[in-house]
């Protein structure tokens, strides 16, 4: 066999490679996006419905606006009405106010203008008895009572207490709390681990926070310590345990 022949054969074997490989994706990735396919939103005559992949109608175009699926479940509005239904079409909660919809175990929602949470059945497990309502992470949900913020668990139970003037959802095991307009960072477990007095904060990653004090950055980490100190105009987080920084006008590399 010649080379130019072998080297056909091995692109063909290639090629041949590559298409059970492309194909076994897609039809892994049609199986994987089924349950949310189910019904797709249309609209007709300036209204909304929904209607399976084979066009047949499910949801009749009378609602306002819809949202498309998202983990099995989809939005419609009607009438100021917000209403969640499931793949089959079934509603499975009707007759909010606002409905936060994600992929979240718990979902925001709000009635007679106070927050709460329903779950993905549709089945009340926080009451709508607060002001405000921020989407549900790390099965802490963060809520706003008489003016303040805190978070509970799914059985209700306070684990950060109302406390702060605001409060971001968790994010990798922490959430950014602000009191006396100075930010911190609260953990898990409710304990206040970086202490409240830095102007502006972002949330962790890879261990450390980003945090701003009298127009400086730096970063701290989880135990709460300021491991670069904030004497930067700019800090920017990097891989393999290195952040950017600004000194001047010259960028630099520190390692935390």
């Amino acid at each position: 066999m010649s080379a130019l022949n072998s080297a056909n054969n091995s692109n063909y074997t290639l090629k041949l490679v590559a298409f059970f490989i492309t194909f076994s994706f897609f039809i892994t990735s049609v199986h994987a996006q089924t349950p949310e396919s189910n019904l797709l939103p249309f609209r007709k005559d300036g209204k909304w419905g929904f209607c399976t992949m084979a066009k047949k109608e499910v949801i009749k175009p009378e609602c306002d606006a819809v949202e498309p699926f998202v983990k099995g479940l989809g939005l419609t509005l009607k009438n100021k009405q917000y209403s969640l239904l499931d793949g089959s079409g079934r509603f499975v909660a009707t007759g909010f106010e606002k409905i936060q919809l994600s992929a979240a175990d718990l979902l925001p929602v709000r009635k007679n203008g106070k927050w709460g949470y329903i779950d993905r059945l549709g089945k009340e497990v926080l009451a709508c008895n607060y002001e405000n309502a921020l989407p549900f992470a790390e099965n802490m949900a963060v809520l706003q009572q008489a003016g303040k913020w805190g978070a509970l668990d799914k059985t209700g139970k306070t684990i950060v207490p109302f406390d702060y003037e605001e409060m971001r959802s968790f994010s990798n095991g922490f959430a950014a709390v602000k009191r006396n307009t100075r930010w911190g960072f609260v953990n898990l477990k409710g304990k206040l681990v970086v202490e409240t007095k830095y102007n502006a904060v972002a949330d962790f990653q890879n261990g450390l926070a980003l945090v701003q004090q009298f127009g400086k950055r730096g970063f701290v980490n989880t135990d709460g310590k300021e491991v670069i100190p904030c004497l930067y105009a700019r800090a920017e987080p990097c891989s393999e345990g290195f952040v950017g920084v600004l000194n001047d006008t010259k960028w630099g590399f520190l390692d935390k």
